[in-house]
């Protein structure tokens, strides 16, 4: 169970120090959601001017190099967003709230085939459709890096692939699973899956990875949903990344010299494990929400009760801290005696975060989406 106190008491009595149960809400997720679209459409820009020289010395140079800049200008802003809002919010992204980060073993294996799944069964839709949508652009007029190479070029590209793959995987999750996702749980459980995940494809500004953004989103954020585990998120956000770069080799194989017949067979079997994959993966995860798995094993309750996140009446009797500091013990029990939004964490008497009014909530998270959607034309 989850003593509101500071401490997580598990598994057989094992207890955890500096719980934090606080959580975020809805307005939240669309504020935070705001900002990095603000973010992402001014800084680059502020950027570009102020280095202009550099960027271009630098596409002229070794175009994997200018790529790794943009790498990690675009996952700073997202990290300093997210962490500003944990730090405001008084809440943990990764861990808290009823959420944890943890490794098991077979939920990461389940974890990794249903990313493949998805991945392998839908990336064929995804090239068609932003062949589609590159027709569209290309309408409204488009801009290519020159792809310059340099001597370098296999170093930068290896780095390059690795940030790509493991810097979203840890920031990206942060943000739209640990702050997004969780907000919108006010809205309901699926409500904050589908919704974050649709932020999510849309944040990435382009209509090219749509329907995997969104199919992934929808895969990450269900997964973590049902089993509270945040890990898992960011494992199959790095995988994911992963077989994009692998299936972007596979899709090529006609200029590896193969002939159209077994380039056709390979992918025809690419999809069908790929369907294999999905419905296996799919499959135990919606067995495990069903059986009422993060209850059982954590003692997570239900959250939204009486505009707070927590009931707090297990403070009533705090026996964990009692035994640490009586003193914290007595001056918890005389605090939520009045006020049931009291819990202590790393030394210090913090309040809980309330509910965020639905109205305002929704209309910014329109506003949030309308903003999102038009970026994406406004860069065409």
């Amino acid at each position: 169970m989850i003593n509101y106190n500071g401490n997580l008491t598990q598994n057989g009595g094992k207890r955890r120090n500096n719980y934090n149960p606080n959580r975020f809400n809805a307005l939240d997720s669309a504020l935070a959601y705001i900002v990095v679209l603000i973010a992402f459409v001014l800084l680059p820009r502020a950027i570009s001017f102020a280095f202009r020289p550099f960027l271009r010395e630098l596409a002229a140079f070794d175009v994997y190099a200018y790529l790794i800049v943009n790498v990690v200008l675009s996952q700073s802003i997202i990290f300093a967003v997210a962490i500003a809002f944990a730090r405001i919010r008084k809440a943990d992204p990764f861990e808290g709230g009823g959420y944890f980060f943890k490794y098991d073993g077979v939920h990461v294996l389940m974890s990794i085939v249903l990313t493949m799944g998805i991945m392998m069964a839908f990336y064929y839709s995804h090239l068609k459709f932003g062949s589609d949508a590159k027709t569209i652009t290309d309408y409204f007029g488009s801009y290519d890096l020159k792809e310059v190479t340099t001597v370098y070029t296999p170093f930068f590209a290896i780095v390059y692939i690795v940030l790509t793959a493991l810097t979203p995987a840890i920031v990206e999750e942060m943000l739209f699973r640990g702050i997004i996702m969780r907000g919108l749980e006010q809205f309901g459980s699926l409500f904050a899956v589908i919704c974050s995940a649709a932020m999510f494809s849309l944040m990435h500004g382009n209509f090219s990875q749509m329907i995997l953004q969104f199919l992934g989103g929808l895969a990450m954020g269900g997964v973590v949903m049902i089993t509270k585990n945040y890990f898992l998120g960011s494992l199959m956000h790095f995988f994911n990344n992963i077989f994009a770069v692998a299936f972007g080799l596979f899709t090529n194989l006609e200029e590896l010299g193969l002939p159209n017949e077994i380039a056709a067979v390979v992918d025809g079997a690419c999809i069908l494990i790929g369907i294999v994959c999905l419905v296996v993966g799919s499959a135990y995860f919606i067995k495990l929400a069903f059986s009422g798995y993060a209850a059982k094993k954590y003692g997570v309750e239900k959250q939204l009760k009486c505009g707070v996140y927590y009931k707090r009446s297990s403070l009533k009797t705090p026996d964990v801290v009692e035994e640490e500091d009586g003193a914290i013990a007595a001056e918890m029990t005389r605090r939520n005696s009045a006020d049931d939004r009291t819990f202590y964490y790393y030394g210090k008497f913090r309040r809980l975060n309330r509910l965020a009014s639905p109205v305002v909530s929704a209309v910014l998270l329109c506003v949030g989406l309308t903003m999102a959607v038009l970026i994406i034309f406004l860069s065409l």
